[in-house]
């Protein structure tokens, strides 16, 4: 990706960062070897993985010197994603910091057009962000993000804190084609965090790294759990996330200050209707069991976050780190919704919006789901259908869609974000039908969905209280 040349001194009016050259153009290289590519990975190499690159450096001077304070400068991966979005307008309606967003474009014109253009979309772009907002050209998966070491060095001596948000998410690829972006980026993170002066590191995880098949016993997961296993860790994804974190203890444990954040499920907004993020695997399953006009039998619940409520108290419990009288002891927190939703009760307000949909038995629907594998195009399960059909081994019983049934799916506890919380407004809303109607007239005003062929009878009504927003292309990770 491209890079900058000279860091200016930095002003809020003046992008402090400007996108021109490369490093392969200045002929400058990077502190550390280049990448090649990772031989396939087995799930029992996932500990040899989860290792702190030798080369990052954890200086104690400086570890001793670090104290919290309030940041003037917050450095944002993965801001034009799903969550990543809210993220920065929290950051900007509650700090006063110059927020430096990596991002993936050509220049730091088409940069701040893809940043403007995502805040815009999700209705909560202001002009007065725009001295307030620096694109930083550069992807996750270079090393050092693509930049010079000589910028690199710059813009560690800027920055005060980091919120690392940024990964690619996909249900289908394997490890290996995520490990440059989510774990060798997670190290460039670190190595951000620990030169020239520390800054807090806060990591949005998933509660999925307790995603391993032991875990499947309907135990409960407290958020202090310690990632003891990746055995039968299911899917890349997963993987990656669970690597990155055992990767982050060990910064931890090295004296840097790392929070992590595990939302679970990440829904729409519960205030505007916007649901920004249709190749989210839950807006496939809606729409692919409504074009197949079926949807299987499960007993299954589901803790649906609001993005909304998510964003604020990420922001909310980080900013609690800056204080200088009484910092939080706890390290690690889980975003979900206390008020489960039913599988069926989803599915039975999708009936009553005025989708035609049958419930059968779920082995009936999974062979209905592979006959549509042969129309790549036809369903929006399609590209699904293996993770949903197949079961994961010839040893294996379930299949994925049976693993996270009642009873034998974890619970994800939250205390520590509930505890933190106390005091200020922000409550996850427990999803109702009104709520999820939003969501559903949404879908149909951007052509995500088409119109139900008996509409739900307040329809209309949903469809003038959501104002129209435009589909963005952006499909980077959150």
């Amino acid at each position: 990706m491209n890079t900058q040349t000279a860091i200016n001194e930095p002003v809020v009016k003046e992008p402090a960062i400007r996108a021109e050259q490369t490093a392969s153009q200045t002929g400058a290289k990077p502190s550390q070897p280049p990448r090649t590519a990772a031989t396939p990975i087995r799930r029992t190499d996932l500990e040899r993985e989860a290792v702190l690159d030798p080369t990052l450096t954890f200086d104690s001077a400086l570890l001793q010197a670090y104290k919290p304070g309030i940041s003037k400068s917050i450095f944002l991966t993965g801001a034009t994603g799903f969550l990543g979005v809210y993220l920065l307008s929290e950051l900007l309606q509650h700090t006063q910091a110059t927020i430096y967003c990596l991002v993936r474009a050509a220049d730091q014109a088409a940069g701040m057009n893809r940043l403007q253009r995502k805040l815009t979309a999700n209705a909560m772009w202001q002009e007065a962000y725009r001295n307030r907002i620096i694109p930083v050209i550069g992807d996750l998966a270079e090393p050092l993000f693509g930049l010079t070491p000589a910028l690199f060095q710059e813009l560690s001596e800027q920055i005060d804190v980091i919120y690392h948000n940024g990964a690619i998410v996909n249900f289908v690829q394997p490890y290996t084609a995520l490990k440059a972006s989510n774990v060798d980026g997670t190290q460039e993170i670190i190595r951000l965090a620990t030169q020239s002066k520390i800054k807090p590191l806060h990591y949005i995880s998933t509660v999925f790294v307790f995603g391993a098949r032991k875990h499947f016993d309907g135990r409960i997961i407290y958020e202090d759990n310690d990632l003891d296993e990746s055995e039968e860790l299911l899917m890349g994804y997963f993987q990656s996330k669970w690597v990155a974190e055992k990767i982050l203890t060990q910064a931890r444990a090295r004296g840097l200050p790392v929070f992590v954040f595990r939302p679970g499920l990440i829904i729409g907004d519960s205030q505007t209707g916007i649901w920004d993020n249709t190749d989210d695997f839950l807006c496939r399953i809606i729409k692919g069991c409504i074009q197949l006009g079926a949807r299987p039998t499960l007993e299954a619940a589901w803790d649906l976050a609001p993005v909304d409520y998510v964003s604020k108290a990420i922001v909310h419990l980080a900013l609690q780190q800056e204080s200088t009288k009484a910092p939080s002891t706890k390290t690690a927190f889980h975003l979900i919704n206390s008020s489960s939703l039913h599988f069926s009760e989803l599915f039975n307000w999708i009936q009553m919006f005025g989708y035609p949909i049958q419930e059968v038995p779920l082995k009936d629907w999974q062979v209905k789901l592979t006959a549509q594998r042969a129309k790549i195009q036809a369903n929006a399960l399609a590209g699904l259908t293996l993770l949903l059909a197949r079961r994961r081994s010839s040893t294996e019983h379930l299949t994925l869609p049976e693993l996270f049934e009642h009873g034998r799916a974890p619970q994800f506890d939250c205390q520590n974000t509930l505890e933190s919380l106390v005091g200020t407004s922000i409550a996850c809303p427990p999803i109702d039908q009104k709520q999820f109607s939003q969501f559903l007239a949404y879908f149909i005003q951007i052509g995500f969905l088409e119109a139900p062929p008996t509409p739900f009878a307040d329809l209309q009504d949903s469809l003038t209280q959501n104002p129209t927003r435009l589909p963005t292309t952006d499909n980077e990770a959150r």
